[in-house]
């Protein structure tokens, strides 16, 4: 009897779980079919006024503030402490911004633009970097779309279809939400899946299947660097014409180096409030809006006093926040605060500033340096920053070399006629040695920390006389324009010599000119514009650059003329669980009789330091073309294989692996140009150059280690194998 109970309740348990698999599928189904009806994304057109506010707060910091050498200047902070909603650890708060912004939306024309009409930040300018990241623009969480975009991270949303390949759904039941029947379901990271993933609740309307409430809370098992925890709390609304609508975002940041629960380190909080009035449906007709081709649009007039903020907060500020302008005020004023404000701000653009001249002093990274070709040197340089003038910047150095005994310098003039849309000229005038080949990066410039640890310190130097004008001319965006002019005047020496095809003639230097046009074209991209610098944030498309250059070379004006058509694509993308690619393609050609350092010089690499666009076991001027194709390719698995093994994978390790190759020639033409190749200096030919790396990133969370073979090519050099390590910053 007891076995036939049993039998009958495991049969009706099956039916009811099968009856809520039914119903589950059924929910997940018909919010995916809804949501072209309820993204507001998927709206013809509108806007609403937007009120946002940013608290930045750090952890642990009572043994510093309460520390003898600094309690008397700064212990009045502990009136302002509080303790975290999520975490709860005290925290003393750093700094708050209140934004008031209109967000303006498209289809047709496509708009996706927010106004900043009044922007304050406690205790900086007006013209601080940060007022462009305390809207709404950034950081923009809509669960309709596949991906929420954070920072460089792209986490696969709950609600979109493509998110049942990533989560595992559980329904718990049927509650009343702002007085409409709502399911409520829970949603966990499919097992064994390292890349960033949310875990939470998603409360779908029962009626219209709109996606009422989101709480999501970053997976602990993401593998993600510096977030130690994150939270988003998101709510929609609908308004009385039946549309649904966004109505408040929450959002919770940690920002820590370790990730240990037990290690208590100096940890930077963050939460930001928007909220969204109810929006005007209709067509873009806002002057601001339509003019401006950015995605974030910063008015003209942002200072307001206390008496307009108070009248335009939609969430009144608390006691609390309210006292954190008065506090930041006074930190600010200690003396403590700015012994290390300079410090860090000298570490982070390189210059030892004076803010009341507004002129730094370095880079210090290259005061003092050397390398085969000069020995010692000694450099001294400047830079003028936005409290000097916000219209020019100049900067320049002064070099000596004790082993060759030249003088070298630059000097350099920035004139920025529009920062919104940018307009910018450059002039510059440069004598100093120069190293073709040698890619991009971070250690691509000779600084005392190559010089310590270069396998090979710039021994293929030239020494460059250039005189250069570049007018930068931002069309959008999207489409960014570079007009530049060059007289290059370049010596030979005996490490990289100008010696005449008859084997006997050895010029000592050679002169071009040359005019330049590059265009560089991307999709959706945010911007970062400081006062003077334009820099390209994000972007999931790729990034197509096209340039052509023409020249003439000798001292016959008219003659030995040359072109160098190029192209470049350039693409960072999510690869879901299996992680992210970075890839770049370059390609041209030489049209002409040109010495061979207007050639393409190969990117070789002979120091230690990982750089993405070289070849890392391949020699400065081994190889170079007048036709070429070169192709980078990595993949960041991200802890796919290391985060499954026991113990390993708490250290957050990331598995990469990398593809490079190249293929190039030199037309006979170039082969019996006017100065022969350098004896080390060869044809790639029809077999391509091929090498393949594999490593681990995220050591220590910042430290990357490679190893590099050479796959073809192997006969003719004995570094077959490279090891490399550099530095990763990324989440």
């Amino acid at each position: 009897m007891a076995s036939v109970l049993l039998a009958v309740f495991m049969s009706a348990a099956g039916l009811r779980a099968q009856e809520t698999d039914s119903l589950l599928n059924s929910i997940l189904l018909n919010t995916d079919r809804a949501r072209v009806m309820h993204d507001p994304e998927k709206a013809r057109a509108w806007s609403a006024s937007l009120y946002s506010k940013v608290e930045m707060d750090a952890t642990h910091m009572e043994w510093l503030v309460n520390s003898g050498l600094l309690k008397k200047s700064l212990g009045f902070v502990n009136e302002y402490k509080d303790t975290s909603a999520i975490s709860g650890e005290p925290f003393l708060p750093v700094m708050i911004s209140e934004t008031r912004s209109d967000f303006y939306h498209s289809l047709e024309p496509v708009i996706d633009r927010e106004v900043i009409r009044a922007n304050r930040i406690s205790g900086a300018d007006a013209d601080n970097i940060m007022s462009q990241f305390s809207g709404d623009g950034v950081l923009k969480a809509n669960f309709y779309r596949p991906y929420i975009q954070l920072f460089d991270l792209d986490i696969p949303s709950p609600a979109a279809a493509e998110g049942q390949g990533y989560y595992s759904f559980f329904f718990r039941d049927s509650v009343e939400f702002n007085g409409r029947n709502t399911y409520r379901i829970h949603f966990l990271p499919k097992k064994d899946i390292s890349a960033p993933m949310f875990e939470g609740q998603l409360y779908i309307d029962a009626e219209d299947y709109a996606i009422a409430f989101v709480h999501a809370r970053l997976s602990e098992n993401s593998n993600v660097n510096w977030i130690r925890y994150l939270v988003m709390d998101i709510r929609n609304r609908k308004l009385p014409d039946g549309t649904w609508f966004y109505d408040q975002e929450d959002l919770y940041l940690s920002f820590s180096p370790t990730h240990g629960k037990v290690i208590k380190t100096v940890d930077v909080m963050g939460h930001r409030q928007v909220v969204f009035d109810t929006p005007v449906f209709g067509p873009v007709t806002d002057p601001d809006a339509l003019a401006s081709k950015n995605a974030i649009e910063m008015s003209a007039k942002q200072d307001y006093d206390d008496g307009w903020w108070a009248d335009s907060r939609t969430i009144p500020l608390t006691e609390h926040e309210a006292g954190i302008y008065e506090m930041v005020d006074r930190v600010q004023a200690s003396t403590p605060y700015k012994v290390v404000y300079s410090l860090a701000d000298m570490f982070s653009t390189g210059y030892l500033q004076n803010h009341d001249w507004g002129i730094g002093f370095g880079p210090w990274a290259r005061t003092v340096t050397f390398n085969d070709t000069e020995g010692l040197r000694t450099q001294i340089g400047f830079k003028t920053f936005k409290e000097f003038s916000t219209f020019v910047r100049l900067s320049g150095y002064a070099a000596y070399g004790w082993k060759d005994r030249q003088f070298k310098g630059r000097g350099t003039a920035e004139f920025m006629f529009r920062r919104d849309q940018t307009r910018k000229l450059k002039l510059q005038y440069k004598r100093d040695f120069q190293q073709l080949g040698l890619g991009t990066g971070l250690f691509k410039e000779n600084n005392i920390f190559n010089s310590l640890l270069a396998k090979s310190s710039y021994n293929k130097q030239s020494m460059v006389q250039s005189i250069f004008a570049e007018y930068q001319h931002e069309f959008s965006p999207s489409f960014n324009s570079y007009f530049t002019l060059e007289n290059r005047r370049m010596w030979g020496n005996d490490a990289v010599p100008l010696l005449r095809q008859d084997g006997i003639t050895l010029d000592p230097w050679f002169t071009s000119n040359q005019f330049s046009v590059k265009a560089r074209f991307s999709r959706e991209e945010t911007v970062s514009r400081g006062v003077f610098d334009k820099s390209f944030v994000y972007t999931r498309y790729p990034v197509l650059t096209l340039c052509f250059t023409g020249g003439q070379w000798g001292n016959d004006w008219g003659a030995n003329l040359y072109a160098k058509p190029e192209f470049m694509v350039d693409w960072n993308f999510p690869a879901g669980p299996a992680g992210s690619g970075m890839m770049h393609l370059d390609g041209g050609l030489v049209i002409g009789d040109v010495p061979y350092p207007i050639l393409k010089v190969h990117e070789g690499n002979e120091t230690m330091f990982h750089n993405r666009l070289s070849f890392a076991c391949m020699d400065y001027y081994e190889y170079a073309s007048d036709r070429w194709l070169s192709f980078f390719y990595e993949h960041n698995f991200n802890g796919l294989l290391l985060g499954r093994i026991p113990l390993i994978k708490q250290l957050k390790l990331r598995e990469m692996v990398t593809l490079r190759g190249a293929w190039g020639d030199i037309s006979q033409t170039n082969l019996n140009g006017p100065y022969q190749l350098l004896p080390t200096t060869g044809t790639i030919g029809l077999v391509p150059y091929i090498e393949a790396g594999a490593g681990i990133s995220n050591i220590f969370r910042i430290v990357r280690v490679d190893c590099f073979w050479r796959l073809t090519h192997r006969e003719q050099q004995t570094r077959n194998f490279a090891f490399n390590i550099g530095i990763d910053l990324n989440f």
